[in-house]
C-alpha cells in the first residue's frame, strides 16, 4: 500500500482519500496515483489486487436469465459466447472475499495512521481488472467498502458484476455515487473484443439505467475511440468528477 499526502495537507482538517486499483495483475501497490487526481485536495493511495488462487479453474460468468430475455436472440447468443471467454488472471466473483479482507486490513491500518480521512468524500476507482475487482466487491455488498467510500468508479472494467446489478444496487448505496467509464471501441484488444464491444456497452448502459431507477447517482462516460486505455483527457474528466464532491456548492453541501 502506497500513500501520498497532498501538498496542502494539514492534520487539523479532514481530507478525502482516492484509491486507484491498477489493471492487469494490479502491480505491487506502489504505483503513483496523483497522475489521476493531482497533488492537492486528496490523499491518494494505490492498493494491489488479490485473488483466491493464482491458478484458478476456468469459471464461466453467470448470466441472469432475465437479462437474456431483455436482449435480441442475436445479442443473447453473443452474451452467452462472451461469458465463456477466459482471460488468464482476470478477477472473478470468487475473489471478492479475499479482496475484501485484504483491502480492509490495509485500509484499517491507513485509517489508524491518518485519522483525518473523510469517508463521506472518498473515492475508490479501478481500471480494467481493477474495475472488475471493485465491481465484484460492491456486488458482494461488503459493508466495510461501502462505509469507507462514498464514490465508486469502474473504468473499462466491472462488467461481470454489472450483469446482475439489480441484486446489489440496494438502498444502503443511497447517497453514494457510481461512475462507469467505457470506450466505444475495443480496437487495441483484438478482433474478438472489438466484436463484443457493442454488447458490452449495452450491458453497461442497462446497469446505469438500473441504478438510476433505484434513485442512485450513476454516471456513464463513454470514452470515444479510446479502446482499452485511460487517455489523459479522460483522466482529467475523472479528476473533475472526483472534485465535485469537495467543491463549494457541490453535492454534499446542497
Amino acid at each position: 500500500l502506497t500513500v501520498r499526502l497532498p501538498e496542502d495537507y494539514v492534520s487539523s482538517r479532514r481530507f478525502p482519500l482516492v484509491v486507484f486499483i491498477q489493471g492487469g495483475d494490479g502491480g505491487r501497490g506502489d504505483a503513483e496515483v496523483r497522475q489521476y487526481i493531482g497533488d492537492r485536495g486528496f490523499i491518494t493511495a494505490n492498493l494491489p489486487l488479490f485473488v483466491k488462487s493464482l491458478t484458478p479453474p476456468p469459471i464461466a460468468v453467470v448470466i441472469p436469465e432475465d437479462l437474456l430475455h431483455t436482449f435480441s436472440p442475436e445479442d443473447s447468443a453473443a452474451l452467452k459466447a462472451l461469458a465463456q471467454v477466459q482471460i488468464p488472471g482476470i478477477v472473478s466473483a470468487d475473489d471478492a472475499p479475499v479482496l475484501t479482507s485484504s483491502w480492509a486490513a490495509m485500509l484499517q491500518k491507513l485509517n489508524a495512521r491518518i485519522p483525518n480521512i473523510d469517508p463521506e468524500q472518498s473515492v475508490i476507482a479501478g481500471f480494467s481488472n481493477g474495475g472488475h475487482a471493485i465491481g465484484y466487491v460492491l456486488a458482494g455488498r461488503d459493508p466495510f467498502l461501502r462505509r469507507n467510500f462514498h464514490s465508486f468508479a469502474m473504468i473499462e472494467g466491472g462488467v461481470g458484476a454489472m450483469l446482475d446489478g439489480k441484486a446489489w444496487l440496494t438502498p444502503d448505496l443511497a447517497g453514494s455515487r457510481i461512475l462507469v467509464m467505457f470506450s466505444d471501441s475495443g480496437k487495441n484488444e483484438g478482433p474478438q473484443a472489438e466484436k463484443f464491444r457493442p454488447l458490452v456497452l449495452k450491458i453497461v448502459k442497462r446497469f446505469i439505467e438500473q441504478a438510476t431507477e433505484r434513485r442512485l447517482d450513476a454516471t456513464l462516460e463513454v470514452m470515444s475511440g479510446a479502446g482499452h486505455t485511460f487517455p489523459p483527457a479522460y483522466q482529467t474528466w475523472f479528476k473533475t468528477w472526483c472534485a465535485e464532491e469537495t467543491a463549494p456548492g457541490g453535492r454534499l453541501t446542497h
